[in-house]
């Protein structure tokens, strides 16, 4: 995986504070999941911008660049967020005397997982390019079905502007059955 972008989240363990060459600051954070933990280093300017973040027990939603290192990988911040899961509420359990208004829409893409890893791959990636292609608000939900089950992709940085294009062009990759579209609310 070195070289790609990844997003991953977890809560901050430890941190260490620098300075660059040119007497910049940034900060070297250790962030631990359920699975495991990995360094991340946020480099000066975005770090000025998010400073504020970066404190011992924060759980981070970070997206960085993976980066090979003598003992293992590393990550290189390039977006960091305070994680916090939207709390779910059940249909039918909140009235309003109003009905509520669309806030954009929300895509449900679901691709099969086949024996060809390879064409998996690259048919994620065709969808990724396809989504960035049209950027905007719209969320985007992407499940894998395997064998096991139906896996569900986390895509909290990945959203996209809806259209009669976009509709096509995923079309052409997942068919009918592989993409559902609703209003969000």
């Amino acid at each position: 995986m070195v070289g790609q972008v990844v997003t991953v989240a977890g809560i901050v363990t430890s941190l260490r504070h620098g300075f660059t060459k040119s007497k910049r600051p940034f900060v070297s954070a250790v962030l631990e999941d359920l699975v495991g933990s990995i360094e991340v280093s946020c480099w000066a300017e975005l770090y000025q911008q998010t400073e504020k973040l970066w404190e011992e027990g924060n759980v981070l939603l970070i997206q960085g660049k993976v980066r090979a290192r003598q003992e293992g990988v590393q990550l290189v911040c390039q977006q960091v967020h305070q994680y916090r899961p939207e709390a779910g509420v059940e249909e039918g359990l909140v009235s309003s005397p109003a009905e509520p208004s669309p806030r954009g829409k929300q895509l449900l893409i679901t691709i099969a997982q086949t024996e060809n890893e390879q064409e998996d791959l690259a048919r994620l990636h065709r969808l990724l390019d396809i989504i960035r292609h049209y950027p905007g608000q719209d969320e985007v939900c992407l499940a894998i079905a395997t064998s096991e089950g139906l896996v569900n992709l986390e895509m909290p940085n990945v959203a996209t502007n809806y259209c009669p294009e976009l509709h096509r062009e995923l079309m052409e990759i997942v068919g009918e059955e592989g993409l559902t579209v609703k209003d969000r609310f």
